[in-house]
């Protein structure tokens, strides 16, 4: 669970409920992928049914990672064109009431990012998480709910991290050192905080110093990379 995140996550619930598209916006690590991807697993069994966008740097990479993420059986490889894989996702709306978590979308899309984006508004729900303010984004998103993701304090990320170590079975004082790294080390971006926490999740042995967090910090980030 992303500690401090609660309002945002709540009120991301009740818009992808009711049909509201929303806009997250905010500075880079204030978290808006970490609360996308804990919405996501949040959302109960459909309808709507969520489906999770990372790359929409492109009309063609949106609609491809969508088909792909629906597992329709759609051939959504990289020689199709824009018009087939557009078509073949409408029909999927047809068929389902779908909701888009559109992750890394640039404030100012281009004007063929931004027509897609218009023409997939009547057909699904729509959650957009752009690295801006509201007031630099483009006028297509303009009719979205804005909910501000605001930078985490060192509290707060001090918190949530020693919650999840208390969780996992560690006890103090190697806590509160495994912690401190972990805040340090990820300069409190919840994105690299979550990576980093899950990895000591899915480990059957618990940590005996703090310098392994190092390295799965590099890890992650070489996972991340390779992704």
């Amino acid at each position: 669970m992303l500690y401090g995140r609660e309002r945002e996550l709540a009120r991301l619930l009740r818009n992808v409920s009711g049909g509201t598209h929303t806009l997250l916006h905010g500075v880079p690590g204030a978290g808006k992928t970490a609360i996308l991807q804990q919405a996501r697993t949040l959302v109960p069994p459909g309808p709507p049914h969520v489906v999770y966008v990372g790359d929409c740097s492109s009309r063609g990479a949106l609609l491809r990672g969508a088909l792909e993420e629906r597992s329709d059986g759609f051939p959504a490889g990289e020689g199709l064109r824009v018009e087939e894989l557009r078509n073949a996702f409408f029909r999927a709306c047809r068929r389902e009431r779908l909701c888009l978590f559109l992750d890394h979308l640039p404030a100012k899309p281009h004007y063929r990012l931004r027509r897609l984006l218009e023409l997939l508004e009547p057909r699904c729900t729509l959650v957009c998480a752009v690295t801006a303010d509201p007031g630099a984004c483009d006028l297509c998103y303009w009719k979205f709910e804005a909910l501000a993701v605001g930078a985490p304090s060192g509290g707060s990320a001090r918190t949530w991290v020693d919650e999840e170590l208390r969780r996992l079975g560690y006890a103090l004082p190697l806590r509160e050192s495994v912690g401190r790294e972990i805040v340090r080390i990820t300069a409190r971006n919840p994105g690299a905080i979550a990576r980093v926490l899950a990895v000591i999740g899915g480990q059957a042995f618990l940590l005996t110093d703090p310098i392994q967090v190092r390295r799965i910090f590099v890890d992650s980030l070489d996972a991340q990379a390779g992704a």
